[in-house]
C-alpha cells in the first residue's frame, strides 16, 4: 500500500510552497560593548570616584567579586575600567552565543529540590539581556534558560543570582540569597571558562 499525504500534509506542503512555513527564528545574541560596560560599571560602583573598584565596592556587584581573578590582570585586588573592558574584548574575539549552563543548589550541604533559580543581568551589561529562570529537580540540579528562548542556556555576561523556595506560601531561604542577594556570577564563553560547566550554589539556612 502506498503511503499517502492526508489533508494536513497537503496543507503543510501548500503553505511551504507559498513561503508561509519557516524554521525557528535565529537566536539574537545581545551585543557586547566592552567600553560601555566598563563605563557603566565605574559609574555604578566606583563610589569614591578614584577610577578603581576596591574590595569594598566590589561587594555591590557579586559577579565581579566572584570572577575577580579573571578580570584583575595585575592581581592587585581591584578593578579598573581598562581591566573590565579587556575582559569583554576577549568575549568579542570568540563570538559567544547561547551558553549551556547547569547549576546544583545545596542547602546546608544537601541538594535542594524545588528551588527557583533566577539570573538577573547586571545593569552594566546594557540592553538586550533577558532574565534567566530554572527550577531544581530532586537532585538539586537546574538547567536555566533565557525567557523566550526555545532551548536551555543563557548569554555570556555578569549576573546577579537569586534563589527562592516557598514552603507553605512563605519564602524559606534567607534574603541574602534572593531579595537582597549576595550571589553573582560571570558566565563567560566556554573557551574562557575555568573548571567544570556545572556550578554549585551553596546556601546555608542560618
Amino acid at each position: 500500500m502506498k503511503a499517502g499525504i492526508g489533508g494536513g500534509g497537503r496543507l503543510v506542503l501548500a503553505l511551504a510552497a507559498a513561503g508561509c512555513v519557516r524554521g525557528p527564528d535565529p537566536i539574537r545574541v545581545p551585543g557586547i560593548d566592552p567600553e560601555g560596560i566598563a563605563r557603566r560599571a565605574m559609574l555604578a560602583y566606583d563610589k569614591n570616584k578614584d577610577g578603581r573598584l576596591d574590595s569594598d565596592e566590589l561587594f555591590a556587584c557579586p559577579a565581579f567579586l566572584t570572577a575577580l581573578a579573571d578580570f584583575d590582570a595585575n592581581q592587585d585586588g581591584g578593578l579598573t575600567a581598562d581591566e573590565i573592558a579587556a575582559r569583554f574584548s576577549d568575549y568579542i574575539k570568540v563570538q559567544p552565543g547561547l551558553e549551556a549552563w547547569v547549576c546544583t543548589v545545596y542547602l546546608d550541604g544537601q541538594p535542594l529540590a524545588g528551588a527557583d533559580v533566577t539570573l538577573v543581568p547586571d545593569p552594566v551589561m546594557g540592553d538586550g539581556f533577558p532574565l534567566v529562570h530554572g527550577r531544581t529537580d530532586a537532585a538539586g540540579v537546574a538547567e536555566p534558560r533565557c525567557d523566550g528562548m526555545p532551548v536551555a542556556g543563557l548569554f555570556c555576561g555578569l549576573y546577579r543570582v537569586e534563589v527562592r523556595r516557598e514552603v507553605n506560601g512563605k519564602e524559606s531561604l534567607p534574603g541574602r540569597y534572593n531579595s537582597r542577594t549576595e550571589l553573582g556570577w560571570e558566565i563567560p564563553p566556554g573557551v574562557l571558562r575555568r573548571g567544570e560547566k556545572i556550578w554549585a550554589i551553596r546556601l546555608t539556612s542560618k
